[in-house]
Parts: structure tokens; C-alpha cells; sequence
């Protein structure tokens, strides 16, 4: 039984893995829906926005001056981390460089993909988490009446698709109680 049967105790639900490689939000899109992950991921980057790009900029350089300037204390760790999940912004100038970076393979899903996806589907993607009291992670959603929900997996570092009685996606009236019961879905 995984994490999530236990914690809700019910032996129903399968998470199901995928080949990741930073496309695992994109490959639990394909394995729910059929879409091909690389259609998701390039379509997501095309709508990335300039003020997420330069929110990640901004990441990377605070990053990288927090490293280069560590005295070697125990923020260096963090530091480090932080710099090579953003590494990959090295050089890059503009919002478009960033959306051809973001639709390659190896820069991965986050919330705000997550909000991007939900929006081109108009469904929910409902986040599970076994480090989070209450084990939903609530993103932010613009998405109302959406047409169907998708029920995933966070790891904290890896997304996969968790179906429930053999289904992988959900209309409001087959999402499971005790998932509408934690998501506040009526």
C-alpha cells in the first residue's frame, strides 16, 4: 500500500511513476490526458510570463551572489541547492530565451506551470504531499468550473500521477470524499 492509501485509508489509490527527467509534471499531463508531455511543456512556456522570468532571474542572481559571497557557514547548503536548481538561467536575457529554455528537457514543473496547465485544460490539479500537514498542497487557482480534476503526487523534488479506482482524471461528481473532503471540492 503507498502513502496515500494509508494516510486515507483507502487501498484504491496507485501512483504511478514516469520517466521524469524534469518532465514529470508534463509526463503526469500525457499519462491523465494523452497529450504528448513535449505539447504541454511547450505550450505552457509559450504563455510564461515577464514577471515570471524575471521572479527566476531574480532567483538565480540571488542565488548565485549568495553563494559566491558564503563565508562557508551553514547557509552555504542552501545556497548551493538553490543555485543549481536555477542554473540553468545562466545567460539568459530576455523572456523569450527563457520560454525556449523552459519548453527543453531538464527545466522543470512548478506552481506556476502547474497554474499554466490548468488553465489551457480548464481542469484543477490537486497536489498531495506526504511532508504537509493536511497532505494538500493548495496552488492558487484562476480556474472556475473546471471541467475535470487531476490528482498528483509531490515529492518535493518529483510529480506522478495518482489515479484512484483506475481512473487518472476525475469530473467533480467522481473525485473521491475524502479528496473533496481535504480540497474543499462541493
Amino acid at each position: 500500500m503507498n502513502w496515500i492509501s494509508e494516510a486515507l485509508g483507502d487501498p484504491h489509490y496507485r501512483i504511478l511513476p514516469n520517466p521524469g527527467g524534469g518532465d514529470c509534471l508534463f509526463h503526469v499531463v500525457s499519462q491523465a490526458t494523452g497529450i504528448p508531455a513535449a505539447r504541454v511543456k511547450r505550450t505552457v512556456a509559450d504563455r510564461a510570463t515577464d514577471e515570471e522570468f524575471r521572479v527566476k532571474k531574480a532567483m538565480y542572481e540571488s542565488a548565485k551572489k549568495g553563494l559566491m559571497s558564503d563565508d562557508g557557514g551553514g547557509a552555504a547548503l542552501e545556497y548551493a541547492r538553490d543555485y543549481l536548481d536555477y542554473a540553468w538561467m545562466e545567460g539568459v536575457d530576455g523572456l523569450e530565451r527563457y520560454r525556449d529554455l523552459l519548453a527543453r528537457c531538464g527545466t522543470w514543473g512548478d506552481g506556476e506551470s502547474v497554474q499554466h496547465i490548468e488553465k489551457i485544460l480548464r481542469c484543477r490539479v490537486l497536489v498531495l504531499c506526504r511532508e504537509l500537514p493536511g497532505i494538500c498542497y493548495r496552488i492558487p487557482s484562476s480556474v472556475r468550473d473546471p471541467k475535470f480534476y487531476l490528482l498528483v503526487n509531490y515529492s518535493g523534488a518529483h510529480f506522478e500521477l495518482v489515479t484512484w479506482a483506475g481512473r487518472g482524471t476525475f469530473v467533480a461528481t467522481n473525485v473521491p470524499k475524502e479528496i473533496k473532503r481535504i480540497f474543499g471540492i462541493s
